[in-house]
C-alpha cells in the first residue's frame, strides 16, 4: 500500500497551480495513439502553456500508485533523470527534487516543486509550484526558475480515467526556440503514452487505496 493510503504527497511530478489559468484559446499541436496535445500563449511567461489529454484504462487508485513512485520516474516521465523526496510539511504537501535531461548542447534542468494534492467526489487534483531557492544550486544543472504543472484525474463510466497534464516553465538560462518547442508537445505526449503502459504493471495496477475527500 502506498503513502496515498493516507494522502500522502511522495509525488515525484513538476506540479502546479493556480497561475495556470492562462489567457486565449488552445491550439491543437498533435493528435495521435488518442492522445491530444494542446498549446497557448500566456503573458508573462518566455514559452507556451501545454495541455495533453488522454483517457487511460485504470482505476485511480493505480494512477495515483504511479505518481507515488519516485523510483519510476525516468520510466514514464518524458526527460526525468530522478526525482527525490525533500521534505513532507504534512500528508497533502511535499517538496521533491528533479533532475531532467535536456538535448545537446542544451545543459541539464534541476527543479525544486511543492507539490500538493486535493481529493473531491469526482477528481483527484495534484497542483504545485517551484520553489528555486529552496535546496543549493548544482554546478551541473540549471536550476528552473519557475514552472508550474497541473495533473488532473477524473473517472469516466467506461472504465477509464481521463487525465489531464498541464505545464508552464521558464528553462532558465539561454535555450534555442527549436528545444522549447520539441518540449512542448514531447512532454505530455510521450509522459502520457508511457503512463498508459506502466500503469498497467501489477504494483500499480493491484494497488488498494483509502480516500477521503477533503472538506
Amino acid at each position: 500500500m502506498t503513502s496515498f493510503a493516507k494522502i500522502g504527497t511522495c509525488l515525484i511530478i513538476f506540479v502546479s497551480a493556480h497561475a495556470m489559468a492562462g489567457e486565449g484559446d488552445w491550439t491543437l499541436e498533435k493528435d495521435e495513439e488518442s492522445i491530444a496535445v494542446y498549446t497557448r500563449a500566456v503573458p508573462g511567461w518566455p514559452v507556451r502553456q501545454f495541455r495533453g489529454v488522454a483517457e487511460i484504462e485504470a482505476r485511480i487508485e493505480s494512477l495515483l500508485a504511479l505518481l507515488d513512485d519516485n523510483a519510476a520516474c525516468e520510466r514514464w516521465i518524458h526527460n526525468c533523470i530522478s526525482s527525490e523526496a525533500v521534505e513532507l510539511p504534512d500528508r497533502y504537501n511535499k517538496y521533491s527534487y528533479i533532475r531532467n535531461k535536456a538535448p545537446w548542447p542544451v545543459k541539464k534542468r534541476d527543479a525544486i516543486l511543492l507539490t500538493t494534492v486535493t481529493v473531491a467526489d469526482d477528481r483527484v487534483e495534484i497542483t504545485g509550484t517551484a520553489r528555486p531557492d529552496y535546496r543549493p544550486r548544482e554546478r551541473k544543472f540549471v536550476r528552473i526558475p519557475r514552472q508550474e504543472i497541473r495533473w488532473l484525474l477524473t473517472p469516466l463510466n467506461n472504465g477509464k480515467v481521463q487525465v489531464v497534464f498541464e505545464g508552464l516553465f521558464d528553462p532558465g538560462g539561454s535555450v534555442p526556440n527549436w528545444a522549447v518547442n520539441r518540449t512542448l508537445i514531447d512532454t505530455p505526449f510521450e509522459t502520457l503514452k508511457d503512463m498508459r503502459e506502466v500503469v498497467r504493471e501489477p504494483q500499480y495496477r493491484d494497488t488498494v487505496l483509502q480516500m477521503e475527500a477533503q472538506r
